[in-house]
């Protein structure tokens, strides 16, 4: 009796929350060894013990990481939702991702100052050119993945990939620019009918919804001009900061990123230069929270605000008690997409002024990442 209990348990651990089940729901289909080769069959210059280390940081202690003799390093995982900590994606979604980029990213322009981060012309460039490589396309795209889910800072991906951090600098600034004109279509907006065809239940009180939108902000470097400090200064959250407007579609998907403005902006002031207006079509409901006063706004491009009613001091009525409720509980789900776009860890914590060139690009690749994940609202 006390062993099937045993394993009841065990099973209950792993399927404890939704962002695990999702991982772990087939324990007899997932990858158990993974071998991390090279594009071009070349040996790794990876060294097991530092990979091992960092694995353990980032996803729990691992089976095994071997190196073989054909140079490639064979991890032995315990779990399926190992392979998916490091990067944030599933094995195959990394397949899919690299496939989708690796045509264009042997023709990659590598970053060597603000004037040369891109791309050059494909047809006129006949391979990667910029430094003789020391890791290969897959680790580049890895090592770019990593720093965005996990935080890493270019000392230790430099100690992980065993390059120096000017190498590091250069190849994620190449990559996040990359990445984000190649990832375009990701994050698109949406037709009335694409909405309305997988409009979520807890939308039918608000079937003419088109976007839920909010702003989001990212702790910044204090600035060293008193004057930058002062317009990057947050009232609301006491710290130097940069602000973005996101719209989600009513499934939960990114449909709009603004770019980042500094924090001292209002909310008014970023719906009007951020383009978002100009995506609206007549009869479109937006739906946003009390901050939003942009009512007058949307009523010249023939659309409709949807927010909370006002109290003007005085003690709401049932019936708009009712409605309050019903728009907050649809308008969380903007809170939550925001949520999942900085689990990427480069978010988490006070972002180094030197990426501010590419800040505007990183937001939007992990955007797109995020789109590719599970179904937000349902």
């Amino acid at each position: 009796m006390a062993q099937p209990k045993k394993h009841k348990r065990a099973l209950d651990e792993g399927l404890s929350s939704d962002e695990d089940s999702a991982t772990n729901r087939l324990p007899d289909t997932w990858n158990r060894f993974l071998v991390v080769s090279s594009t071009d069959g070349e040996p790794l210059k990876l060294n097991p013990f530092a990979t091992s280390k960092a694995i353990y940081g980032l996803a729990g202690d691992v089976q095994a990481v071997t190196k073989i003799r054909s140079g490639f390093l064979l991890i032995e995982c315990k779990t399926a939702k190992q392979s998916a900590t490091l990067i944030g994606l599933t094995t195959s979604l990394f397949t899919i991702i690299l496939n989708l980029l690796m045509p264009k990213a042997k023709k990659l322009n590598y970053w060597r100052g603000s004037d040369t981060a891109g791309l050059t012309d494909h047809a006129q460039t006949p391979g990667r050119r910029g430094r003789p490589w020391v890791l290969t396309l897959t680790e580049e795209l890895l090592l770019t993945l990593a720093r965005l889910r996990r935080g890493f800072d270019s000392e230790v991906l430099a100690y992980l990939f065993q390059i120096d951090n000017s190498s590091v600098s250069r190849i994620f600034t190449t990559w996040i620019s990359f990445m984000y004109h190649e990832l375009q279509f990701l994050v698109s907006w949406p037709t009335r009918y694409q909405v309305n065809s997988c409009l979520p239940k807890c939308f039918k009180c608000f079937p003419k919804t088109r976007v839920i939108i909010d702003c989001t902000e990212l702790f910044i470097q204090k600035p060293s001009l008193a004057s930058s400090q002062r317009v990057t200064w947050s009232q609301y959250k006491h710290h130097n900061t940069v602000k973005s407007l996101v719209a989600i579609s009513p499934s939960g998907t990114f449909v709009f990123l603004s770019n980042l403005y500094t924090g001292s902006i209002s909310d008014r002031k970023i719906v009007q230069q951020s383009g978002f207006l100009d995506q609206l079509e007549y009869g479109d409901d937006i739906m946003a929270d009390r901050g939003f006063l942009i009512r007058d706004l949307l009523t010249k491009r023939m659309c409709t605000l949807n927010i909370p009613p006002f109290s003007m001091g005085k003690q709401l009525k049932s019936r708009a008690v009712a409605k309050t409720m019903r728009i907050a509980s649809s308008h969380i789900h903007v809170k939550r997409a925001i949520g999942r776009l900085k689990k990427f860890q480069i978010f988490q914590r006070v972002i180094s002024l030197r990426l501010k060139s590419i800040l505007d690009q990183m937001q939007f690749v992990c955007a797109a990442l995020c789109n590719l994940d599970k179904k937000l609202v349902k």
